[in-house]
């Protein structure tokens, strides 16, 4: 820890002593974010959110949503293997949900299930999360915030670039896009593709493999924009995902399979494998009465992979999983013109539909495919009504259905049965705002979220313990965010309280000795989050945020199997932290660049403790990673030298109580890169 700091104090100095003449035009430039569904500068926007753009995200080699997730305070983006589960502030779910408490979007479309949630970052324009439930005006599975990625649009300006960049462990990454117009000022297209590959930095002793954590994927996608008149903007988006990794990261780190650090000891042929595609079509209409939006989202994935049930040279089987999902969703909204005047306002309808199969094979006698469909409606409306020229209200609300039905296929036992079920929430939002300065915002609110129930498509094998109910959310909030030194900095203070009811979470029903999920828990989440951004000199920024969240169980006193699976007990998990939640995230950064076109940015990234179970027994230790980059930047090409976790920490990235032994997935060592760039 302190030679990290010593680190960082060395650079800020050096970075400090750039010549004072560079001190004109330093302002930060001015942004647009859309968390509220339209164009909103974010320090006038009473969310907490965090903004990336597109050279904020290549600054700092951002390269998917997983390392995007290290520069978003109170975010964490769990890593366990075959998961993307998002902790926001806090919240998080029982092992094995299909669905996270915070939602991931696209071009304003949900990735459903959060296996689909690590994109490779390709040709984007920027990455807003907000914090605390977006249930108002994004509905269910959003009671902890969000994550919303919005991809480049093509223009009239021609915009090309290709890159390659190769580092440790033969790790290599080349792509490219090009957009710009056709028909000038009336049809425009773009292209990006990409091709990731890693040998990864895990050993397999048992068969000498060093490529037992390969990393293999491709990522594409065609951009179509069509302007037939002034008050018309049509979008046509259409991706492709594929990979192909291996999933050797489960490590003994005690007992008589322990292994040393980033080598494992498994017989198992470890595979993940996923393949998707989507289709995007946004309709939009301005006129000095109405803007008017529809927007078209389809989505087909599939996701298998294979572990090995003890992560030993043991011969046990491993266990195999394949998910599906395809959705199709449509909303359609009306909103005030972009025009000033004391009330603004937004009105919509949206429609989803949802099939999910999940074949989960784990040995002769346990081998289950569950089907679920769901389908779901909602009306949903917000309003601002600026009550004084310094003073706002703000107030929306959802009503948001969908019904589900879901079947269990026991292949082992030739069973079947099938359950359903249906949701009818009322999601309000109410917020006040005040401006205390000409630059400078107040603002509190409070917002309900929930967070579907569903189907307990792993241990169920009865009719008894199929399904469980949604989990609610009520956030209260207060904050503070500022622009201030004539432009120069930006400056954003939140703090929050969240109770939790209903929480989803394990039991076993004793009459029949089943493991099922139960809406049996209260918690609470409480902590803040702060970020501030300065330009004190032409070239130099100064970066950071930190975010804290305290997450307990208040009551939840649960039924479960003793150490050796022969009897019954109770646990109380009152005052229990809930898992995969650190109590602390943040990051500390600088950047220089010099009129002759070199930089250089140096990262503190810090991560507070964790547990990865409920009842606090596999505690992941507080670490910090620091990362520089260095290089030249000219008008058409980028040369970039890099390096992560400069001092080549050991460290896990989560840790599981598994048995008596503790098991875990270890962090990258040091690595090292360089990355060349061609831009038109």
């Amino acid at each position: 820890m302190m030679r990290t700091l010593l680190c960082m104090l060395v650079l800020a100095l050096i970075m400090s002593s750039a010549p004072a003449a560079f001190c004109q035009d330093v302002e930060l430039e001015p942004v647009v974010a859309t968390a509220e569904k339209w164009e909103e500068n974010p320090q006038k926007t009473p969310i907490s959110m965090t903004y990336l753009s597109e050279g904020q995200i290549e600054d700092g080699g951002v390269r998917d949503a997983r390392e995007m997730s290290r520069f978003i305070p109170n975010a964490y983006m769990g890593a366990t293997g075959t998961e993307n589960v998002l902790t926001i502030r806090g919240i998080s779910s029982f092992d094995t949900a299909l669905f996270s408490p915070a939602g991931f979007f696209v071009d304003g479309v949900s990735m459903p299930l959060h296996y689909m949630y690590n994109m490779d970052l390709l040709d984007v324009e920027r990455v807003e999360t907000l914090r605390g439930p977006q249930g108002t005006l994004y509905g269910r599975n959003n009671e902890s915030g969000l994550i919303h990625v919005i991809t480049q649009k093509p223009s009239d300006q021609l915009r090309a670039k290709v890159y390659g960049e190769y580092g440790s462990f033969n790790s290599y990454r080349v792509g490219g896009n090009v957009s710009g117009p056709i028909v000038k000022e009336k049809f425009q297209a773009g292209l990006a593709l990409q091709q990731r590959n890693s040998d990864g930095f895990m050993e397999n002793l048992y068969n000498n493999d060093d490529e037992t954590a390969k990393k293999d994927s491709f990522t594409g996608r065609i951009a179509l924009r069509a302007q037939p008149a002034p008050a018309w903007d049509i979008n046509l988006n259409a991706d492709l995902m594929e990979t192909d990794d291996g999933l050797g990261v489960y490590r003994y780190m005690t007992g008589p399979n322990a292994t040393d650090f980033n080598k494992i000891n498994q017989d198992a042929d470890l595979y993940s494998e996923q393949s998707g595609n989507g289709q995007t079509l946004s309709i939009d209409f301005k006129n000095e009465y109405v803007h008017v939006t529809s927007l078209t989202g389809l989505r087909d994935y599939e996701h298998d992979f294979a572990t090995d049930n003890d992560f030993s040279p043991m011969p046990f089987a491993s266990a195999d999983f394949s998910y599906q999902d395809d959705s199709f969703s449509q909303e359609l909204r009306l909103a005030s013109p972009d025009r000033h005047g004391p009330l603004k306002w937004l009105a919509g309808a949206y429609f989803f539909s949802e099939d999910t199969e999940v074949d989960y094979n784990r040995a002769a006698n346990w081998h289950l495919v569950t089907n679920m469909e769901t389908t779901g409606a909602a009306g949903f409306g917000q309003a601002v009504w600026s009550i004084t020229d310094f003073l706002r209200l703000t107030g929306g609300i959802r009503f948001d259905s969908q019904d589900m039905d879901g079947a269990m296929h026991d292949l082992s036992k030739k069973t079947t049965f099938s359950e359903s079920m249906d949701h009818e929430e009322w999601l309000p939002k109410i917020s006040f705002s005040c401006d205390v300065a000409e630059s400078a915002m107040i603002y509190a609110s409070a917002v309900k979220g929930f967070l579907a129930g569903g189907y307990n498509y792993g241990m169920s094998r009865t009719a008894s313990s199929f399904t469980y109910g949604p989990e609610y959310t009520w956030n209260y909030e207060a904050g503070l965010k500022a622009t201030m030194f004539n432009g120069k900095c930006d400056f954003s203070l939140a703090g929050f309280y969240i109770d939790i009811d209903d929480k989803q979470v394990f039991d076993v029903d004793p009459a029949i000795f089943a493991t099922e999920i139960r809406n049996a828990a209260s918690a609470h989440s409480s902590g803040f989050e702060a970020e501030a951004r300065v330009r004190p000199i032409h070239g130099l920024d100064i970066f950071g945020n930190i975010g804290w969240a305290e997450s307990r169980f208040d009551d939840w006193t649960a039924t479960e199997f003793n150490s050796t699976y022969t009897g019954l007990i109770k646990y109380d998990y009152e005052d229990k932290k809930l898992p995969n939640a650190p109590k602390y995230t943040g990051l500390l950064g600088a950047m220089y660049r010099h009129n002759s076109g070199l930089f250089l940015r140096g990262d503190v990234m810090f991560t507070g403790e964790f547990y990865a179970d409920a009842k606090n027994t596999a505690r992941q230790g507080a670490y910090e990673l620091v990362n520089l980059r260095t290089g030249y930047e000219a008008d058409h090409f980028d040369v970039v030298l890099w390096c992560e976790n400069l001092f080549d920490q050991e460290y896990e990235k989560i840790k599981y109580a598994w048995g008596v032994n503790e098991l875990a997935i270890d962090g990258a060592p040091r690595t090292v890169g360089v990355l060349i760039r061609l831009r038109v």
